[in-house]
């Protein structure tokens, strides 16, 4: 009898099946990729929302040449803060005088935070003591006082606000000059920003 035809399976070659499953695979990253894009910028409108703010932080940028890039956000924000909330609470101000630059005012926290060790600088402890804070009413005078806001992640944060310091102290038409360093403010925030910060100087460290 004549020979039975050989009837060949589907992606019955081996470079058939690797095809198959190289597709297979792609397409589930580009699914996964789309999924990721999708929770990142839902999480990044979010935070922008949450706490509601009157501060527009995409305002600051071109978001139509520099769109934000959520994926590159969301991950290092996760990495970085984890799931920490921000408090919605406020905390009450004093400042101390400059040992290094006459004029200038610089903040922190009015009462010693809790179980904290840091040195603090209470309000009516003398010449070397602290005073309350009032700018209720007076940013719209002749002689508005200024505010000019840093953190200490390296110099040239400190290096910029100095310079706006000392262009502060020495025009006439500005009142008093307060420097509000982030990590003065003894609080949660500041210990957010100090591990951060330790985190990026040894990734900095491990690259260089």
């Amino acid at each position: 009898p004549p020979p039975t035809p050989r009837t060949m399976a589907p992606f019955d070659e081996p470079w058939q099946s690797a095809l198959l499953i190289a597709g297979c695979v792609l397409a589930g990253l580009f699914v996964a990729h789309q999924l990721l894009r999708l929770w990142a910028k839902s999480t990044y409108e979010s935070w922008l929302s949450n706490p509601s703010t009157p501060l527009d932080v995409d305002s600051f940028v071109d978001t139509a040449a520099n769109p934000p890039k959520h994926v590159k956000i969301a991950l290092l924000h996760r990495f970085s803060v984890g799931d920490k909330k921000p408090g919605g609470g406020s905390i009450e101000l004093s400042y101390v005088n400059s040992p290094h630059v006459d004029g200038l005012r610089v903040t922190q926290n009015a009462t010693k935070r809790e179980g904290s060790k840091r040195k603090h600088a209470s309000i009516g402890d003398g010449p070397e003591g602290a005073t309350a804070i009032s700018l209720a009413g007076r940013c719209g005078g002749p002689k508005p006082p200024v505010v000019i806001g840093t953190i200490r992640m390296g110099f040239g944060h400190h290096r910029i606000a100095y310079a706006a310091c000392s262009w502060a102290s020495s025009n006439p038409d500005v009142g008093e000059t307060y420097f509000h360093d982030l990590l003065s403010v003894d609080s949660e925030e500041a210990d957010l920003i100090k591990s951060t910060d330790a985190l990026y100087s040894k990734m900095s460290r491990i690259t260089s």
